[in-house]
C-alpha cells in the first residue's frame, strides 16, 4: 500500500481547496447559463488563493501535524481542504461581489 506522510496529505489538501471553492462557484453558474465562458479574472484569484493556501500550509503543517495522531489522515487532509477553501473565498468574495454590481448596472 502506497504510504502517504502526514504534510503531503496536508499540502494536497491546502491547494485542492482554492481549486474546489473556484470550481464550485463557476458549476453553479452553470446551471444558471450553461453557455457562459469561464471568467479569466478567476484565474487570478486562484492563483493567489493556491500561493497563499500553499505557504500557509508549510508555515501551519510542522506545528498543526505534529498534534495529530497517525492514522489521522482523513482529519489532516478535512482541515487543511477547509483552510484552503475559506482563503480563496475570502481573496474571491470582493471579485464576487464587484461582478454582481456590474450585472445589475447592466440590468438596471
Amino acid at each position: 500500500m502506497l504510504e502517504i506522510s502526514n504534510e503531503i496529505v496536508a499540502i494536497i489538501g491546502f491547494l485542492l481547496g482554492p481549486l474546489g471553492r473556484t470550481f464550485y462557484d463557476f458549476l453553479w453558474k452553470l446551471l444558471e447559463d450553461p453557455d457562459i465562458p469561464f471568467d479569466r479574472r478567476y484565474l487570478i484569484t486562484l492563483l493567489a488563493s493556491l500561493g497563499i493556501a500553499f505557504f500557509a500550509g508549510l508555515v501551519q503543517c510542522p506545528g498543526f501535524i505534529s498534534q495529530l495522531p497517525e492514522g489521522s489522515q482523513a482529519f489532516i487532509f478535512l482541515a487543511s481542504f477547509a483552510q484552503g477553501f475559506m482563503i480563496s473565498h475570502v481573496i474571491n468574495r470582493p471579485l464576487d461581489y464587484k461582478r454582481h454590481r456590474e450585472e445589475e448596472e447592466k440590468v438596471g
